[in-house]
């Protein structure tokens, strides 16, 4: 199972605060490996690479919830789920 952050969400109407530098930086580097594990997934995909296509998924949503700083629909977490328990057997 995939350890998650606890991702506040901001009330309608308030604004959020600034991101720092350091935030920035973490989404800039999270964007970027989703960027590439997406690459990679289309690539596993292509040559039916099974294991690897699904490893590649996770990768890809949770480096993509981090630089979008969202969190995943439940169904969407599921989803995962079944397909890194798909990737062990």
């Amino acid at each position: 199972m995939i350890n998650r952050p606890n991702y506040l969400v901001p009330k309608a109407g308030t604004v959020p605060p600034a991101p720092t530098v350091e935030d920035t930086a973490k989404r800039d580097t999270a964007k970027f490996i989703a960027d590439m594990s997406l690459e990679m997934h289309n690539m596993a995909k292509a040559r039916n690479f099974l294991s690897l296509q699904g490893l590649l998924e996770v990768v890809y949503y949770e480096a993509y919830s981090i630089a979008s700083g969202v969190v995943m629909p439940e169904d969407e977490i599921e989803h995962i789920r079944e397909l890194s328990r798909a990737s062990t057997r």
